[in-house]
């Protein structure tokens, strides 16, 4: 953990990038840089991107074109957002090209909501026990809906003798 002494806002470093765990609610003045509204902002930010039911995944390919796609979105409650995904999804291979990502409030077929802005962040694909927390969150946001896609995806993967027990996208907003 790092804490500036002049400005004590606690910062956590997790994977190359630093995450507010603690904001100091300090008057913004010639003695501070401001950072508390920065950190509200991302904070804002990432609780409403979780509480959409859909969002645009943009990601990109070797190249740099763009390639979107509708996806459930939860919080996963460390600072971060994400989803499920299949391990031979075409998503999981860009990101495994590029981290960088970007998400929009979408509708189920991938169009953006109106007046809706976008956001920034780097992924990253998890498996094992990361992997086991990001379905527990998303299973618990979206219940039934979840069930019933899980169980068309078991279905589909005996039948093709698929056992991949399938990934995590984490994302770092911004």
């Amino acid at each position: 953990d790092i804490v500036d002494a002049r400005h004590p806002v606690g910062l956590k470093q997790t994977r190359n990038t630093f995450r507010v765990v603690l904001i100091h609610l300090a008057p913004v003045g010639a003695d501070h840089i401001g950072l508390t509204h920065v950190c509200q902002a991302t904070v804002a930010t990432m609780t409403a991107i979780a509480a959409e039911k859909y969002v645009r995944l943009t990601t990109f390919t070797k190249d740099g074109r763009r390639k979107e796609t509708p996806v459930w979105i939860a919080d996963l409650g460390d600072g971060t957002v994400g989803f499920t995904t299949d391990t031979i999804a075409w998503k999981v291979k860009r990101i495994s090209n590029t981290s960088a990502v970007e998400l929009v409030p979408s509708n189920t077929r991938g169009k953006v909501t109106d007046g809706a802005t976008s956001v920034t962040g780097t992924d990253v694909v998890v498996t094992g026990a990361a992997f086991a927390s990001a379905e527990a969150a998303v299973k618990s946001k979206y219940g039934m809906q979840y069930r019933m896609m899980d169980f068309a995806s078991k279905i589909t993967k005996r039948i093709k003798r698929d056992d991949n027990p399938g990934v995590g996208i984490v994302i770092t907003l911004d």
